[in-house]
């Protein structure tokens, strides 16, 4: 960029508080390395953010509000790091600044292109100004030869087609565009007309700079096209970028311009733990406050009322959607190349419409943080999970939500029967230990047997997910008794399954004084287990004075979807459709109140329990 911008430049660089002294290392360094380059040319201004870990929405505006109080130039030319400008245009601009009204608000826009990368092997940084157009006479060579260089994002035409590139081509003198809603360009701007901040609600994906440039048009300012000066935006290769992106500081640019001197703020290619999906609360920001402030500070807004409320119902859904952690897989992958294949899968008529009343209810009445972490736990933190095969279906849909948080996944084989016991290790240094339909509950040794199987004392653990285990007589008939003498023969154990009653929150609660989120089963079964649960809640906090003890009803939301969606076909490797009661899966007398909960492409009750369970261990664990 210093390479090709001949005025000054300004660098916020932006980090987060634990990583304040490598970022001041990583500043310095980058400093000495192009001292020569940079020396009475380049300011750079670090911001530290000191917000919770956990709040991760990168605060665009704020930082390009902070950039444009601290330039005391009067024009600024706003750009972001991966659009690089063209040879000579700080001269060019220049030349044609002076074309603009005098009296009349106005900016000079800077046509956006865009350099493909060749094929998904070709490497975004190794990208160099060789292969970057630097003259418009090398730019039309580019786009009559190849179809790498191409006008940016032209699929799009209302994010800026306005600019009119048809008459660009052939233009020698600036010429003057009519605004339009959607059109996001770059351009040259004068603060001395009032020149509003950017909207600084806007944290993290969509909408942060494209409500400054609406207001800009809201409030009249002409719009004018430089006819020979051009930025052109490096691609990114997809496949090798993470969406909430990974890395130690984030950089903005814009470029600042005062007649013969121009000032440059930078905007980074690499990015730790950020959110680049769309906040939920994005859509009634801008549809509804930002909308409103338009109105009553300039007395309208682009937008028809009509159309205006379409967009808001219509993106409140789509990014409602996109921006949760929902269980949408049947086989997982973690990044550590391991695997897991999720049971319980659905398909068919019914499911999808269990499907859509699922997506409905989602976007109506789940609002932040439900859904929405960036981690099913806290940082450094460690939870064990235990239970009954409700509880470790609700356990593999949590794991299924943050797949792509996973960085290493164990499964460990108890006995001949299915293995019911993973640990999982998250990116937040996190760790999530699910122990399932195990025997040792059923021996009066079950704290010391439990111990031993997960490798850790109980004090240890940061929380405990409990379900309901089954009981001899609800399992008469079922498989479920000889698995568990199977397993508890291969590890050599004593459990009296008919006589022992596995631990009840009660129980658990005397030898574990950590927070605990009880969480019942799905099935109608379970109701009883939840009425005693909530007893002991009580009891536990009037006098043991424990309020860190949470209870989750698995059936909380069964009458609000008005569908049990059951099913037992425990494999993945057929599909079944949603059970309701009076009509049973072949081979299976139990109704629907009765089983576990379909999952699949469109989603499952789980979800909506995994994400009430992951907000009672947030609630318990504030210190963490």
């Amino acid at each position: 960029m210093a390479k090709r911008w001949d005025g000054y430049i300004s660098v916020v660089i932006y980090g987060k508080e634990d990583d304040e002294d490598q970022l001041m290392h990583q500043v310095e360094h980058l400093w000495s390395r192009h001292e020569q380059t940079f020396e009475g040319k380049v300011a750079i201004h670090v911001v530290i953010d000191r917000r919770p870990k956990d709040d991760l929405f990168y605060p665009h505006n704020i930082l390009r509000n902070i950039a444009k109080e601290n330039t005391p130039t009067d024009l600024l030319f706003y750009n972001d790091i991966d659009f690089i400008p063209s040879y000579n245009a700080h001269s060019m601009l220049l030349k044609h600044i002076p074309s603009m009204p005098k009296d009349e608000p106005s900016v000079m826009v800077l046509p956006a292109f865009e350099r493909k990368l060749r094929d998904e092997n070709e490497d975004e940084t190794k990208i160099s100004l060789r292969d970057i157009p630097s003259s418009k006479a090398n730019l039309m060579g580019n786009l009559i030869t190849n179809e790498r260089i191409r006008p940016f994002r032209e699929s799009y035409q209302p994010g800026h087609g306005p600019s009119n590139y048809t008459k660009w081509y052939t233009a020698t003198k600036a010429y003057q565009i009519n605004f339009a809603l959607n059109y996001e360009p770059y351009f040259v701007v004068s603060k001395r007309w009032n020149l509003p901040p950017f909207w600084e609600h806007f944290t993290g994906y969509g909408k942060n700079k494209q409500t400054w440039v609406e207001e800009i048009g809201v409030a009249g300012y002409n719009f004018f096209v430089c006819p020979d000066a051009f930025i052109t935006h490096v691609n990114h290769n997809n496949d090798k970028q993470d969406d909430r992106c990974v890395g130690l500081f984030f950089l903005w640019v814009v470029i600042w311009m005062l007649l013969y001197e121009f000032k440059f703020l930078i905007y980074p290619s690499f990015c730790p733990f950020l959110h680049r999906t769309v906040r939920s609360s994005m859509i009634d920001e801008y549809g509804i406050k930002f909308q409103q402030y338009l109105v009553q500070t300039y007395g309208r807004k682009l937008w028809d009322d009509e159309d205006l409320s379409k967009w808001v119902e219509m993106n409140k859904r789509n990014y409602i959607l996109k921006d949760i952690h929902m269980c949408k897989s049947s086989e997982l992958e973690f990044s550590d190349k391991s695997h897991f294949n999720m049971k319980y899968q659905c398909e068919g008529g019914k499911y999808k419409k269990f499907g859509r009343l699922l997506r409905d209810y989602i976007v109506e009445n789940i609002t932040e943080p439900m859904g929405r972490r960036p981690f099913p736990i806290p940082s450094n933190s460690t939870v064990l999970i235990m239970g009954n095969s409700h509880t470790r279906q609700m356990a593999e849909t949590l794991l299924c939500q943050y797949a792509d948080s996973v960085e290493s996944f164990e499964t460990t084989s108890i006995g001949t029967g299915k293995t019911d016991f993973f640990v999982a290790r998250l990116s937040n240094n996190s760790t999530l230990i699910s122990l399932t339909n195990n025997p040792i509950v059923y021996s009066k040794d079950w704290k010391k047997l439990l111990q031993d199987v997960i490798n850790r004392p109980l004090r240890s653990l940061d929380a405990i997910i409990l379900g309901k285990f089954n009981g001899f007589l609800e399992s008469r008939g079922t498989n479920f008794l000889k698995t568990v003498d199977d397993v508890a023969k291969d590890l050599n154990i004593t459990v009296d399954f008919e006589n022992v009653a596995p631990p009840s929150l009660k129980d658990v609660a005397k030898v574990y004084k950590g927070p605990i989120v009880s969480v019942s089963m799905f099935g109608v079964q379970g109701e009883s287990e939840e009425r005693l649960s909530n007893t002991t809640q009580k009891s536990l906090l009037k006098y043991k004075h424990r309020d860190n003890v949470r209870l989750i009803s698995g059936r909380k939301y069964i009458n609000d979807l008005g569908m049990e969606c059951g099913t037992d076909l425990y494999s993945s490797e057929g599909q079944g459709d949603c059970t309701e009661n009076k009509k049973k899966i072949k081979d299976d007398s139990r109704q629907a109140d009765h089983m576990h909960r379909c999952t699949g492409l469109l989603g499952g009750h789980p979800d909506l329990i995994a994400w009430e369970t992951i907000e009672g261990i947030y609630s318990t664990l504030v210190n963490i």
